[in-house]
């Protein structure tokens, strides 16, 4: 124990940041999943699309890092497509309950099931439809 207490204070003596990966991954991803929302939910609109792709990056973050980073990245993503259309902020709430779901979805190992993808797609689709007709 006193040599990791004497290794701590050598490297701030050195000026050494300690470097942490799996941080640094799970920023890299969470800003992955924030680009990916704001770029498909500007196409969608600029297409003309009636289809809302803002979750798409929040659901890969929650398969990926789970719950926190998945409601960062829906907060995150809403708050920047904020310039594009003033509605996102009032969907923000329907992104952030499909992080939720899914990263719970993701914890309880809907993955192994036969029929996951079917599982989770009306799951998604019911929460966005409810709470986004809610909003709407």
């Amino acid at each position: 124990m006193e040599r990791r207490r004497n290794h701590a204070v050598q490297t701030r003596k050195t000026g050494r940041i300690h470097f942490d990966r799996d941080m640094l991954a799970r920023e890299l991803i969470i800003l992955c999943g924030v680009a990916l929302n704001v770029a498909l939910s500007f196409a969608a609109q600029k297409m003309g699309l009636p289809l809302y792709l803002d979750s798409i990056g929040t659901i890969l973050t929650a398969w990926e890092c789970g719950m926190l980073a998945s409601l960062a990245t829906a907060l995150l993503s809403s708050i920047l497509s904020m310039p594009f259309s003033r509605m996102f902020i009032y969907f923000m709430i329907v992104n952030m309950l499909i992080a939720i779901s899914a990263s719970r979805m993701f914890d309880k190992g809907l993955v192994r099931r036969k029929n996951w993808f079917l599982i989770f797609c009306i799951t998604v689709t019911f929460i966005g439809g409810v709470a986004g007709g809610g909003v709407g």
